[in-house]
C-alpha cells in the first residue's frame, strides 16, 4: 500500500464510480475528484492508500480522522475500502485490514469504525476476523 498523491485522482475517482454502482450510491464525479484533493491535501483528515498488487493498483482505502470522547480521544473512521472485481476474494482484504490497523496503532488512534452494507457478506466475514462487531448505536444524517 502506497499514500495516494493527486496524479492517482483520476484512476481513484474510477474506482470509486465503481464502488458506488456496486450498491447504487449516487456518484458525482466532480465533487468525487475535489473531494479525493481536499483529502489528500490535508493530512489531518485522515490517509487515503492505493493498494498495490507489485506495479498494479487493485484498489484503495480511506480511513478518516474523528474525536470520541466515549472511545477516549482521536479515533477514525474506515471510510472506503474497495478491491477490482478481478482482486476480490483472494485474500488481499487481509492483508490490508492489518496495515490498516498497524497504521491506526502508529497513530495512536482509540478506535476504528466502519460501515457495511447487511448484504455484503464477505465484507462482515472480513472485519469479523479483526474484532470488529455491529452496533445498535449508529444513527446518520444527511
Amino acid at each position: 500500500m502506497i499514500p495516494a498523491i493527486h496524479s492517482f485522482r483520476q484512476e481513484i475517482a474510477d474506482m470509486m464510480a465503481d464502488f458506488y454502482e456496486m450498491f447504487n450510491y449516487p456518484f458525482d464525479r466532480e465533487k468525487a475528484l475535489k473531494n479525493i484533493h481536499e483529502f489528500i491535501s490535508d493530512p489531518q483528515l485522515g490517509r487515503l492508500w492505493l493498494i498495490r498488487d507489485g506495479e498494479n493498483i487493485i484498489g484503495y482505502a480511506a480511513l478518516s480522522f474523528g474525536f470520541s470522547f466515549g472511545y477516549g480521544g482521536k479515533d477514525a473512521l474506515l471510510d472506503e475500502l474497495y478491491f477490482k472485481k478481478e482482486f476480490r476474494g483472494k485474500g488481499y482484504g487481509k492483508k490490508v485490514m492489518e496495515f490498516i490497523i498497524g497504521e491506526a496503532k502508529k497513530l495512536e488512534l482509540s478506535g476504528i469504525h466502519l460501515e457495511v452494507e447487511k448484504k455484503n457478506h464477505s465484507a462482515k466475514e472480513l472485519y469479523g476476523q479483526f474484532g470488529f462487531e455491529p452496533s445498535d448505536l449508529e444513527w446518520h444524517h444527511k
